[in-house]
């Protein structure tokens, strides 16, 4: 499976790849170990006796499987927990079937790396995974809905190079270790290698993160680095283009920054002269550029980033977008392994759904249950002009009389979620269209209320601007009474939606937002014109 370089430039969202950066995908046919299924939790990587993890291990039972796909059981049945009862209604009994196996390909590496850093970076993988490069651990990771990337420049050698994973996944743990998603059946629990894997060559000094902040009334761009520095300690001037979708260029240097070895957070400002607003009817976009130059000139590092000039915030109890009043006629998108359970639905398919949903009067998109593919979503939004309300696949279901044991399980609990929001929080942060973040669906309120204020608490900060939805149908779950912290409340009405004619012509709609006035006062749901 010896792959070719080629070299390009990633243009959207908080995945940044500078300029000069050699990156390739490691999608396509791997080979798998089929997993096995377990009424126990398999111990940190089971095989390592049997040296799977190393590449001369002969095996004669590797099966070929492609990545990304969102849904392994469907390549192997057998591991559902009753393969005839795949798309059943699924009931966490509490006792729970673990599935894990080995993933295997290989990757080449040119002979003249000089210093430059060696990454592989992984989309998402379902749930829990240990990487091995040429036989030698690399790292380990926890989290379904949410990229990790691994530095394994230590790792590897010129030539060809391999790559081993255990993986592994599981049905309904109560109390849980970590979110499912909206598992409604067996078959809508992910597992596997479900995102994209990217090798990446970049520079000794590279801009792990960017967060770029609008700032309207000011006509300017805060925007966040996040260094890896790999050289020693030195002043470096950093400068910035801001191209807009004309190819109109603004350039600005932004000072002189001394940098340590290893991790460094910058802050800095970018003036912007009459700035084009993002908006629904005018998706204005900018790519920003980054180079940061040694004390001699030569650059050592560039990254780009993709930005919309917006302000989206709550006021006084309204939405209001670039400093106007916005009402918000919101349709449903459930994340692509709802239905799609092999393999993402494709960009093309992505953006015919939402362009009909924009035909219909539709404004914004509630990416309900959102997966680890919300950046996707967010950047065809960006550029179709929707606003979107993302949200974490935090599901009633699972945490329905939620009651920890011991404070390890709770803390476990924790701390996978809030680091998996936090995550997800610094990757859609950039895209104009993301202007809500929902923190999960439908969870009552009288056995998770302290959880969800914790959540609240601990993200805010990370977004101050955009407001935080704690709960969607939070009106309508809540328990009077419980207090939660949020921005913002909705509700999930199904005794109206559920009277509402098949064909939409039908519809009477009137009689829908006459109930909607009743229940929150006309002037808050007037009908749009």
């Amino acid at each position: 499976m010896r792959r070719t370089w080629a070299l390009a430039m990633l243009l959207f969202g908080a995945a940044l790849i500078g300029g000069g950066t050699e990156f390739r995908s490691l999608n396509g046919n791997w080979r798998v170990l089929p997993p096995v299924k377990s009424a126990k939790r398999p111990a940190s990587a089971p095989g390592l006796a049997a040296k799977l993890h190393l590449p001369e291990t002969p095996t004669t039972a590797w099966k070929t499987i492609k990545v990304p796909h969102y849904n392994w059981h469907e390549a192997f049945p057998d591991t559902y927990p009753d393969a005839s009862r795949r798309s059943a209604n699924y009931q966490f009994t509490g006792k729970p079937v673990y599935v894990s196996g080995w993933f295997d390909t290989s990757f080449d590496i040119p002979a003249e790396l000089g210093n430059r850093r060696v990454y592989l970076d992984f989309g998402s993988v379902a749930f829990e995974t240990e990487l091995f490069v040429n036989g030698r651990r690399a790292a380990s990771h926890k989290g379904s809905f949410t990229g990790f990337e691994v530095d394994v420049t230590p790792l590897v050698k010129p030539g060809s190079n391999t790559l081993r994973m255990w993986v592994a996944n599981d049905f309904g743990e109560h109390p849980p270790r970590h979110v499912y998603g909206k598992m409604f059946s067996a078959s809508s629990n992910s597992g596997g290698i479900t995102g994209n894997v990217t090798l990446k060559i970049t520079s000794a000094l590279n801009v792990r993160r960017m967060l770029l902040t609008p700032l309207v009334k000011e006509s300017a761009l805060d925007a966040v680095l996040e260094l890896r520095n790999h050289l020693a300690p030195g002043e470096y001037v950093f400068r910035a283009t801001a191209v807009d979708a004309a190819g109109n260029a603004q350039a600005a240097e932004l000072g002189s920054f001394a940098l340590k070895p290893g991790e460094n957070r910058i802050q800095v400002r970018f003036p912007l002269r009459d700035p084009k607003l993002w908006s629904p009817a005018d998706p204005q976009l900018y790519r920003f550029d980054v180079e940061i130059l040694d004390r001699a000139g030569k650059v050592a590092a560039k990254s780009s980033g993709r930005f919309g000039f917006r302000d989206f915030r709550a006021v006084g109890g309204k939405f209001c977008l670039n400093g106007e009043r916005i009402r918000l006629y919101a349709g449903n998108i459930l994340t692509s392994g709802g239905w799609e359970r092999t393999e993402p639905g494709s960009d093309a398919k992505l953006r015919a759904d939402l362009r009909r949903q924009k035909r219909a009067g539709v404004n914004a998109i509630r990416y309900h249950m959102g997966g680890s593919d919300s950046h996707r979503l967010l950047a065809i939004a960006d550029e179709e002009g929707l606003l979107v309300i993302d949200e974490f696949p935090m599901f009633h279901r699972v945490f329905s009389d939620l009651v920890f044991p011991t404070p390890e399980q709770r803390k476990e609990f924790m701390d996978t979620t809030l680091y998996e929001w936090r995550e997800r929080i610094f990757r859609d942060y950039n895209h104009p269209s993301a202007v809500i973040w929902t923190l999960s669906n439908e969870v009552w309120t009288d056995s998770t209320a302290d959880e969800l204020n914790e959540l609240y608490r601990a993200l805010k900060p990370l977004d101050p601007m955009r407001p935080f939805n704690t709960g969607s149908g939070l009106h309508s779950f809540g328990i009077p009474g419980v207090p939660v912290a949020t921005d913002l409340y909705d509700s999930h009405l199904y005794n109206v939606t559920s009277q509402m004619a098949p064909n939409f012509a039908e519809q009477d709609f009137d009689r829908y937002f006459r109930g909607l006035e009743e229940l929150y006062g006309g002037e808050a749901f007037a009908k749009p014109a």
